[in-house]
């Protein structure tokens, strides 16, 4: 069966994504302002999300009705069979767009459309469903022209741009979208399997070459993308949508052998390790080479470009923001106007915003189109080519090849770099729920405790807006497993057995709890993540347990962080230390705030959203301490006043004399990290650790101390004058959330506080 969609764009792009359309396998096809409507069947809509290059979003379009007055536009959308499209737990969110004489004002026209269907849905299934404007399940479109509105779904989720791999951006980035379209625009997908080489001689963060070298290696765009909107769709079928992943995989795989030469460069050198980090976030670093090179020093670019006789360059040049005058500007277009000159089998695309780029150029561009690169006016010239758009495609357009296919516990930390408890690699999920079985006597006790557990939490998580969250924790002595959701994914750690249990038998039972919650959660396969936790001597306490390198973000407390479910022990959050996070964001207005064994950061995310003037986050760890960073980026806490210092935290306390006003001590159980000279207990040595952190404490500051040792003792006592009238006061229960109640020893934490 058909179904009606839209698919947006940017200005100037609605004939490429046509063409991709097309070639996808859609019909009927019509371009509009800023998009293209299109009908497609499940594998297409699956296609068009992973595949498509220069879309923003893929929306489903269930109706279209009267929109003349705020009454009508009620009446339509109440009449809608949301329940239909919508699971009963899905949280929502409404986007409006167009007005007309009666709605004016899209926010009002927005409201307006959830009223009616909370309505609806409140009347069918007698609950609320609930609004999550920052990261809503399902969003909800309505588009106003004239007197009719259309109706439907977002199935993007995010917008389609955000690949997954831009962790860093330079000065007005291009958008990812617009790159490609330009790069399909120039012909290079059919020029790369040619040999052509790709070069942007201003390549800023990379986004031209991440995007030309996932074109050249058969690579989907969505493929780094883990979270889409269709995923919380009723009609979503996560069987097909696996399918049509493990099928882009295996092409991205063989393209990646075959990719020519793509190189850029830049003059900054912190655009070159800003799209360094980007290639790698991409997984291509093995493909794009950069050089910090100067572009005004044409003929020594030009000498390193020699050895590539055809080449696509294309580039985004500064628009005068990186440059100190206007003759810099004019000397560098002149310049760039000499490359494209130097060869008479070179050609490509520069995006500007100045009008007056190519006065004096030795070439003249052959077709200028206007775009928009996000909210800037712009430009593409095309020099020594003729864009390829849908009027000029026979169905041999530059994305032929698409035709070629048929459509456990507490996460307890015990080291930096050394773990007493590790995780080990079990047999894979897909293996274990092949041999599970969800409908045995002992797996549906299991499956109603995760049921009974699911609806004690629910008022709480909906009130608090909890989405990553702990749902068992060994509760049935026949279940060791601690069950944890982050969003759409869920992590399943196994305790380990005790001896004298059939391996056989353990086998089993795994592969029976993990049948039965796919089947109680609804997780698609490729979301449920598994590991069984053991003791560990020696060097097998260093191993990594992959090497997969997927990243994939939630939200806590409206803040964003990346974790990572398979190659380390730890996702990345503590999901037992969010109260303490949400106290230290409350008490970090203007203050200077540090963070001891700091692990990816995220406490210090949370001071900085409270106000916090300054943060130090220290770490032995440079892989915790990079992620700590790349956890502040992405929720834009950048500059100066924040300080990531990788060093051993005792040797940092003896030769720092900074004061803080708040600090937070989460030391780990047990250190014997190869790194340091010293073997850390928690036990024996938290007094000193303690006095060390309060030298440094200011006058009316907190330092938050907390352990993950279930046989903790506190034994500290106050010595000296400095430290007589400091007052400890226990946390124990005040930190503990809902979901971790039922192991009140999860974790323990004291406040001590200078006067």
């Amino acid at each position: 069966m058909s179904l009606s969609l839209f698919a947006t764009t940017s200005s100037g792009l609605e004939s490429v994504l046509a063409l991709e359309l097309s070639h996808l396998g859609a019909s009927k096809i019509r371009q509009r302002r800023l998009g293209v409507r299109f009908e497609a069947d499940d594998e297409t809509i699956y296609r068009a999300l992973l595949w498509l290059r220069t879309a923003e979003r893929v929306l489903l379009v269930l109706a279209s009705g009267a929109a003349e007055s705020a009454e009508a536009l009620y009446e339509t959308v109440k009449e809608l069979p949301w329940e239909e499209h919508l699971p009963p737990d899905a949280t929502f969110a409404v986007e409006a767009t167009g007005t007309n004489a009666q709605l004016r004002h899209t926010g009002f026209t927005a409201l307006k459309v959830k009223d009616a269907f909370v309505d609806r849905l409140r009347e069918l299934r007698g609950e609320r469903p609930s609004v999550n404007l920052r990261s809503p399940d399902i969003r909800i479109f309505v588009h106003i022209q004239g007197a009719r509105a259309d109706l439907g779904i977002d199935l993007s989720g995010e917008r389609l741009h955000r690949r997954g791999y831009r962790k860093e951006t330079g000065i007005a980035p291009m958008r990812e979208t617009l790159a490609a379209g330009i790069l399909l625009m120039a012909g290079w997908p059919e020029r790369a399997r040619e040999g052509w080489a790709l070069a942007d001689p201003m390549c800023g963060s990379g986004t031209f070459l991440i995007e030309g070298a996932m074109m050249a290696a058969d690579m989907a765009p969505g493929l780094l993308r883990d979270a889409y909107g269709i995923q919380h769709w009723s009609g979503y079928d996560s069987q097909i949508w696996k399918r049509i992943r493990s099928e882009a995989e295996e092409r991205s795989e063989k393209g990646l052998e075959k990719i020519p030469p793509i190189l850029g460069s830049d003059h900054d050198r912190r655009a070159i390790a800003a799209a360094t980090r980007n290639v790698t976030q991409a997984g291509l670093e093995d493909v794009i080479s950069l050089a910090c090179r100067s572009m005004p020093d044409a003929k020594g670019w030009e000498r390193h470009w020699s050895r590539f006789k055809s080449r696509v360059l294309v580039t985004n040049p500064p628009y005068g923001q990186r440059l100190s005058g206007q003759d810099d500007l004019t000397q560098l277009y002149r310049r760039l106007g000499t490359l494209f000159a130097k060869s008479a089998t070179s050609c490509g695309a520069v995006y500007t915003t100045r009008n007056e780029a190519y006065q004096g150029w030795p070439v003249s561009p052959r077709q200028t189109v206007a775009m928009r690169n996000g909210p800037m006016e712009g430009a593409v010239s095309f020099i020594g080519l003729t864009p390829v758009t849908q009027s000029q495609s026979s169905g041999k357009g530059p994305q032929s090849r698409y035709q070629e296919r048929s459509h456990p516990s507490s996460q307890r930390r015990t080291g930096q770099g050394a773990t007493r408890h590790q995780a080990t690699q079990p047999p894979s999920v897909e293996e274990l729920l092949a041999r599970g079985d969800a409908e045995n006597a002992q797996a549906r006790m299991f499956g109603n405790r995760l049921a009974k557990n699911a609806k004690q939490l629910k008022k709480w998580l909906r009130r608090e807006e909890v989405s990553c969250y702990r749902l068992y924790d060994a509760d049935m002595p026949e279940f060791n497993f601690a069950v944890d959701c982050y969003g759409e994914w869920v992590h399943v750690q196994e305790y380990h057995a005790p001896k004298g249990i059939d391996p056989k038998a353990a086998l089993k039972r795994r592969a029976d709890a993990l049948a039965v919650i796919r089947k109680q959660l609804q997780v698609a396969s490729g979301n449920l993540f598994f590991k069984m936790r053991q003791r560990q001597k020696g060097a097998k306490q260093y191993r990594k347990l992959d090497e997969e390198r997927r990243v994939h973000e939630v939200e806590e407390g409206g803040l964003r962080f990346q974790l990572n479910f398979t190659d380390y022990l730890d996702t990345g959050l503590f999901l037992d230390h969010r109260p303490v996070r949400a106290m230290i964001r409350e008490r970090a207005h203007n203050a200077r705030f540090l963070n001891l064994f700091a692990y990816t950061g995220s406490a210090t995310v949370y001071a900085a959203d409270g106000g916090a003037r300054e943060t130090t986050t220290v770490d032995l760890s440079p892989v915790y301490l990079a992620w700590a960073e790349r956890n502040m980026r992405i929720n834009g806490f950048t500059g100066e006043q924040h300080r990531f210092e990788q060093q051993d935290c005792l040797t940092w306390l003896e030769s720092c004399d900074h004061r803080y006003d708040l600090i937070f001590l989460d030391p780990p159980t047990f250190s014997n990290s190869k790194r340091t000279e010293t073997v850390f207990d928690i036990n024996r040595d938290h007094p000193q650790l303690i006095d060390r952190a309060l030298a440094l404490l200011a006058p009316g500051g907190t330092l938050v101390f907390s352990t993950n040792s279930r046989s903790f003792t506190f034994q500290w006592q106050s010595r000296g004058e400095e430290n007589s009238s400091v007052k400890v006061q226990p946390m124990h229960r005040e930190t503990l959330h809902p979901d971790f109640k039922r192991r009140p020893d999860i974790h323990y934490c004291w406040f001590l506080i200078r006067p």
